[in-house]
C-alpha cells in the first residue's frame, strides 16, 4: 500500500492554490489534456491509495483512455471533464476521494423488509401469518441465516427482519416456509430509507431517556461541538444515554476522543495503524486545504488554520530543498485495551456516519456496555488526512487523502463501515431504541426502567427525504418566468431567442443549485418555443 513516488518535477510553489477563482464555461481539448497530466501527477505523488489501487498498471491505462477520449473532443466544460475522469477512474473506491463533481465512494446500503417479524427458536426462524405459525426453510433457495438481521420492532421487542446489504436496489426475495407439513411461498420486497437531519446539535429527553445528538465534528462548528463535549460530563453518571450521530460526516477525530475521555475517565487508543505520505505534493496539498478552508470560513483563524497552512508549506519547501526526503511516516501497531463502563451507552448510526465520526465508532468498540443501533456506517475509514489541489485550466478541485489507516484486525472496511449490533431503519432508530430500553430489550439498571416507565413516551416525528421543497422551487421559478413572458409579450422573436439561449446556458453550464438549473433550462425551452412561434408568424405576415 505504501507506494513511494521517485521524483517530483513540479515545484511546490506551482501547486499552491488560488483562493479566489472562477471556473471557465469551456476549455479546449489541449487544456483538458494538460489538466489530465496534472491530475495523474497529483495521484502518483500525493494520493495514499495509489499503491493499493494500481494493480496491473491501472492508472496508466486509465490515463491513456482519457487522453484518447479527449482526442474526440473540440471543447468541453469542466463538468464534462470531471465526468470523463470518473468514467475511467471508477475502479477507485475511496470515500474521501473527490475530483471535480464526482465523489469516488459507494456504499453497501441496508435494504430491509418489516412486513414479517421473526423470532429465533433453537436454530429456526419462526413467524406468524394469518393465524398460523411458520418455520422458515429457505430464502432465495439459501440458508435463512444469510438474510436475517437482529432488529427491534416499534414496541421495543427483539426480533429479526429480512434484509441484505447492496449497492443497488435488490431483486424481490423468495421466502419459503412450512407449517405442520403445509408449505408457503412469499415474495419479499426490500426497501431502504433516506433520513433527513435538520439540526447540528440537540439535547433532550425522549420517553425518559436522555438523548444527545451531534451531526458534525468539523472545526467550523466548534460552538456545537463544545456543547457535545460538555454533555459527556453532564451524563457520565446517567444509567442510560443515547448518543445520536446519524448524519455525522466527520471532521476532527480529536473531538471524538475527548468526548470518550470525559465520559469514561480514560483516554482511548485508536485500534488502527496510521502512516502518512510525506511529499512535496502531499504537504502542499495540506497547506492548500487549510488555506482554502480558512477562505471559506474566516472564523477558523481562531483555530490556527493560517498557521497550519504556512507550516505545511514549509514542509513542502524542505523536501524540495533536499532537507528531508519523500517518505511515509513511521508507524507502530497499537495495543488497544478495553475501557470499563458500567452504564448503558446507546449509539445511533447510519450510512452517513463517516470519517472522524467513524473514528468515534472505532474508539467506542473498546468501551464496555455500548449498544450500536441503526445501519452500517459510511466506510470512510482506510484513507484520510485531506489535501486539496486545483487543476490549472478547468479549475477543477481535487481532494486527495494522504494517510493510510489500517485496522489492527486487518479488516478492510472501506465503503461498508462498522456494523450495528441491532439493525433498524435510520428513521426509526431513536424511537425504537427508546422503546427497547423501556421494554427491557436493552439492559439497564432495574431502577432506571421502573423510573422511566411512568414517563410518557412521545416518539420523535419521522423526517424522511422529500422532493416537495424542490418541486415548489421549480413551480415558483416557472411562474416567475411566465410573468416575464407576459410583460414582454409584444416584443419580437429576437428577444425571446436571445433570452432562451441565455437561460439554457445558465441552466446547463453554470454550477448552481440543481433544481434552479432545471428552472432555467425549462424556461429557456419555453422562450425558444415562443421565439419559433413569433418568427413563423412574422414570416407569414410578410
Amino acid at each position: 500500500m505504501q507506494y513511494l513516488p521517485s521524483e517530483e518535477p513540479i515545484l511546490y510553489t506551482d501547486l499552491e492554490m488560488e483562493m479566489r477563482f472562477n471556473k471557465p464555461l469551456f476549455i479546449t481539448k489541449n487544456a483538458a489534456k494538460e489538466d489530465t497530466e496534472r491530475l495523474f501527477y497529483l495521484l502518483e505523488n500525493g494520493y495514499a491509495g495509489y499503491g493499493y489501487f494500481n494493480t496491473e498498471n491501472r492508472f496508466q491505462s486509465a490515463k491513456n483512455d482519457i487522453l484518447n477520449e479527449l482526442d474526440t473532443k473540440i471543447v468541453l466544460t469542466p463538468s464534462d471533464l470531471s465526468g470523463i475522469f470518473y468514467k475511467h477512474l471508477n475502479f477507485l473506491h475511496d470515500c474521501h476521494l473527490k475530483i471535480g463533481d464526482q465523489s469516488y465512494k459507494a456504499h453497501l446500503d441496508y435494504w430491509y423488509n418489516t412486513e414479517f417479524e421473526f423470532t429465533k427458536e433453537n436454530q429456526d426462524y419462526i413467524f406468524s401469518y394469518e393465524g398460523k405459525s411458520y418455520k422458515v426453510t429457505a430464502i432465495n433457495k439459501q440458508s435463512p441465516d444469510d438474510f436475517m438481521y437482529p432488529s427491534f420492532n416499534s414496541e421495543g421487542e427483539s426480533i429479526f427482519h429480512i434484509g441484505l446489504l447492496s449497492r443497488t436496489s435488490p431483486d424481490v426475495l423468495e421466502l419459503l416456509a412450512e407449517s405442520n407439513g403445509e408449505s408457503g411461498r412469499w415474495s419479499v420486497a426490500l426497501e431502504k430509507t433516506e433520513h433527513v437531519y435538520p439540526d447540528l446539535y440537540m439535547e433532550k429527553v425522549v420517553g425518559g431517556v436522555p438523548v444527545v445528538r451531534i451531526r458534525t465534528f468539523s472545526d467550523q462548528h466548534i460552538e456545537y461541538i463544545s456543547q457535545f463535549l460538555e454533555s459527556a460530563s453532564k451524563y457520565q453518571d446517567s444509567p442510560c444515554l443515547i448518543v445520536d450521530i446519524r448524519g455525522n460526516g466527520g471532521g476532527n477525530t480529536a473531538y471524538a476522543r475527548q468526548w470518550i475521555t470525559r465520559y469514561t475517565g480514560e483516554t482511548p487508543v485508536l485500534p488502527q495503524i496510521y502512516t502518512e505520505l510525506v511529499s512535496e505534493t502531499s504537504m502542499m496539498g495540506r497547506s492548500n486545504y487549510f488555506a482554502h478552508s480558512l477562505s471559506m470560513y474566516p472564523e477558523l483563524e481562531a483555530q490556527g488554520y493560517d498557521l497550519k497552512a504556512e507550516e505545511f508549506k514549509g514542509y513542502a519547501e524542505k523536501i524540495e530543498n533536499n532537507k528531508t526526503s519523500i517518505h511515509w511516516s513511521d508507524y507502530t501497531v497499537p495495543n488497544p485495551r478495553t475501557i470499563t463502563n458500567n452504564r448503558t451507552l446507546i449509539v445511533l448510526m447510519d450510512k452517513y456516519v463517516g470519517s472522524a465520526a467513524e473514528g468515534f465508532l472505532s474508539y467506542l468498540q473498546l468501551v464496555e456496555n455500548v449498544v450500536f443501533i441503526g445501519e452500517n456506517s459510511g466506510g470512510a475509514l482506510t484513507y484520510g488526512q485531506m489535501t486539496r489541489h486545483m487543476l490549472p485550466n478547468s479549475r477543477i478541485l481535487v481532494d486527495l487523502p494522504i494517510s493510510l489507516n489500517v485496522f489492527v484486525d486487518l479488516e478492510y472496511r472501506e465503503e461498508k463501515g462498522f456494523y450495528p449490533d441491532v439493525w433498524v431503519s435510520s428513521m426509526d432508530a431513536l424511537n425504537y431504541a427508546v422503546a427497547a430500553v423501556r421494554y427491557g430489550s436493552i439492559e439497564t439498571s432495574d431502577g432506571f426502567i421502573d423510573e422511566i416507565r411512568g414517563i410518557e413516551f412521545i416518539p420523535e416525528p419521522k423526517m424522511v427525504s422529500s422532493s416537495l421543497p424542490q418541486l415548489l422551487l421549480i413551480l415558483f421559478g416557472l411562474f416567475y418566468g411566465v410573468i416575464i413572458v407576459y410583460f414582454n409579450r409584444n416584443r419580437g422573436y429576437i428577444t425571446f431567442l436571445i433570452g432562451g439561449i441565455i437561460a439554457i446556458l445558465i441552466g446547463g453550464f453554470i454550477p448552481i443549485n440543481r433544481e434552479l438549473g432545471l428552472v432555467f433550462l425549462i424556461a429557456g425551452l419555453e422562450y425558444l418555443v415562443i421565439a419559433a412561434y413569433k418568427w413563423r408568424k412574422t414570416i407569414q405576415e410578410k
